[in-house]
C-alpha cells in the first residue's frame, strides 16, 4: 500500500464523524490529492473501496459488463476511460466554484492554487473544442482525449464555476473566463441547440425544462460579459418558451395529469421510456428516477440570473425556488442513501421503491448501460449532493421556508460520510449483479466538490463556521 493510499485511508476514517469545519478540511485535503489526472484534467469517477482512491485499471474490469459502446459511438480503450471521463467538466465546474467561494471567504491562500488547477482543467477541455473547429464545444473527454459526446449538465456546472470565480480570478483567467462562456453561446446557438446524445436527438430549444434553464444562463453571462444584444434576444426567446420559473419538473408532470383527470376522470401511469419499467408503476405514478436532483441544475441558473439580470425572473425567484427545492428532496429516504429507482406518485405526493427486476435484453439498456438493465434497490449518492446545493443556495431565496431548508442543508452535510462519498451504494451487497459491482466501487464525480461549494458558500451565507 502507497503512503498516499495510508494516508487517505486514516483521512477516510476520521471523516464522517467530523464537525462540519474539520470535515471539509479533510475532504479537501483528499480531494486535491486524487482528483487531478496526469493529463491536467479532473477525474470524474475513480476506484474507490477500502478506503482506496485510484484510477481504475483494466484488471477491475475482467469478468464484468460493462457499457455498450457502439450506441454512443464512443473511442474508447476500454471502460475506464468512459468512467474517468464522463462528468469531469462537472467535476471540474463544481470544484472550481468551491475554490472560488473558499477565496471570497479569504481564509485560505491554498484555493488560489486549487481554483487555478479546476480553472486548467477546463480550459484543456475547451481547446479540445477549438482545435476540432468548433470554440465552445466542451465534450466528454473520455480517455482525456475528444469524445462526440455533451450534456447541459455539464455545460451548467463549468458556468457556475467560471462565473463563481471570475469575481476572484487573476486578470488573465477572468479574460479567458469571458471568452470562453461567449464561445458556449454563440456554439449553441449557431448548433440551434440542438445535440445527439447516445444516438437521441435532443432539442433544447424546445425542451422548456431544466436545458431551458441552462441555455438561458449560457446567454444571460454571455450578455453580461460582451454586452451584445444577440445573447440577450436569446434570452428572452428563451423565457418566453419554459415553465421552470413557474413550475419544478413534478409539478409540471402533476398538472399534465390533472389535465388528464379533468379530461378522462383517470389518470394513468406515466410511461418510463423503458419497456420492462412501465409495467411497475401504478396509475398516477411516474418513474422519477435520474428527475429529482435536477433541482440543483434551476437553483444555481436563477441565482446567477437573479444576480445579473433579476427582470428576467420577475417576482417568481421564491416561487420557483422552493418547487425545486421540494424536488430534490424525492427520493431520499431517512438514511439519506437516495434510492435511484423509485416512483413518485403524482395524485397523493408519496414516493416509494420499485421491486428489482430481471435484467433486460441489452438492446432495451438506457445509453448501452448495464445499470439501466434492471430495476434495483440500489442507491445512488449525487442527489445528495444535489439537494446539498440546492439547500444552500435555495435558503436565502425563500424566507417563509428558509429555516426548513437550512435545517436540510445541515441535515445533508453533517450525514455526509465515507459511504456517500460513492456514486452508487449497495446496501445490502445483493442490489448490484456482480457483473457490474463495479458500480459500487466509484468515487461519486459530484459529492466531494459540491459539499466543498455547498460548505464554503454556506459559510458566506453565515449558516456555519
Amino acid at each position: 500500500m502507497s503512503d498516499m493510499t495510508m494516508r487517505v485511508s486514516a483521512q477516510l476514517s476520521q471523516f464522517g464523524q467530523a464537525p462540519l469545519a474539520r470535515k471539509a478540511a479533510i475532504l479537501q485535503a483528499i480531494y486535491q490529492q486524487v482528483a487531478f489526472s496526469p493529463s491536467e484534467i479532473m477525474y470524474s469517477m475513480q476506484y474507490y473501496a477500502d478506503g482506496e482512491i485510484r484510477p481504475f485499471t483494466a484488471q477491475d474490469f475482467v469478468g464484468k459488463t460493462t457499457l455498450d459502446t457502439h450506441v454512443g459511438k464512443l473511442q474508447l480503450d476500454g471502460p475506464w476511460d468512459y468512467l474517468h471521463g464522463e462528468n469531469a467538466i462537472t467535476a471540474s465546474g463544481l470544484y472550481l466554484a468551491a475554490q472560488a467561494y473558499r477565496l471570497k471567504v479569504g481564509a485560505e491562500p491554498e484555493a488560489v492554487d486549487e481554483a487555478a488547477r479546476a480553472f486548467h482543467s477546463l480550459e484543456r477541455i475547451f481547446e479540445m473544442g477549438v482545435q476540432a473547429g468548433m470554440p465552445g464545444w466542451m465534450c466528454k473527454p473520455y480517455g482525456f482525449r475528444p469524445s462526440n459526446q455533451t450534456s447541459p449538465d455539464q455545460y451548467l456546472h463549468a458556468c457556475w464555476g467560471l462565473y463563481t470565480y471570475h469575481a476572484v480570478a487573476p486578470s488573465a483567467h477572468r479574460r479567458r473566463i469571458e471568452d470562453m462562456i461567449i464561445a458556449f453561446a454563440d456554439f449553441w446557438r449557431h448548433a440551434d441547440y440542438v445535440l445527439t446524445y447516445f444516438g437521441n436527438h435532443w432539442d433544447q430549444k424546445n425542451e422548456p425544462g431544466y436545458s431551458n434553464a441552462t441555455m438561458m444562463l449560457v446567454n444571460v453571462l454571455a450578455y453580461h460579459f460582451s454586452g451584445d444584444p444577440v445573447y440577450r434576444c436569446e434570452t428572452e426567446w428563451f423565457r418566453e418558451h419554459q415553465y421552470w420559473m413557474q413550475r419544478s419538473g413534478v409539478e409540471e408532470l402533476r398538472r399534465q395529469y390533472a389535465e388528464q383527470w379533468r379530461a378522462s376522470g383517470r389518470v394513468d401511469a406515466v410511461p418510463s421510456g423503458m419497456p420492462w419499467v412501465t409495467p411497475l408503476l401504478q396509475p398516477g405514478e411516474t418513474l422519477l428516477w435520474e428527475q429529482a436532483c435536477l433541482c440543483e441544475f434551476a437553483a444555481v441558473a436563477a441565482d446567477v440570473i437573479h444576480q445579473l439580470q433579476p427582470d428576467l425572473l420577475g417576482d417568481s425567484l421564491p416561487g420557483l425556488m422552493a418547487q425545486w427545492w421540494r424536488q430534490g428532496q424525492y427520493g431520499i429516504g431517512d438514511d439519506l442513501l437516495p434510492y435511484y429507482w423509485f416512483a413518485l406518485d403524482l395524485v397523493h405526493d408519496t414516493w416509494r421503491p420499485l421491486p428489482s427486476t430481471e435484467l433486460a435484453p441489452r438492446e432495451q439498456w438506457a445509453f448501452g448501460d448495464p445499470l439501466m438493465g434492471a430495476v434495483s434497490q440500489v442507491r445512488w449518492c449525487d442527489p445528495l449532493a444535489r439537494a446539498m446545493a440546492a439547500s444552500v443556495i435555495a435558503q436565502r431565496h425563500v424566507p417563509a421556508m428558509a429555516e426548513q431548508i437550512r435545517a436540510q442543508a445541515t441535515r445533508l452535510m453533517d450525514g455526509t460520510d465515507a459511504t456517500r462519498l460513492h456514486w452508487i451504494v449497495d446496501p445490502d451487497g445483493r442490489q448490484l449483479l456482480p457483473e457490474i459491482s463495479y458500480y459500487g466501487q466509484c468515487l461519486s464525480s459530484e459529492v466531494p466538490a459540491t459539499f466543498l461549494a455547498a460548505y464554503w458558500r454556506g459559510r458566506l451565507e453565515g449558516l456555519w463556521e
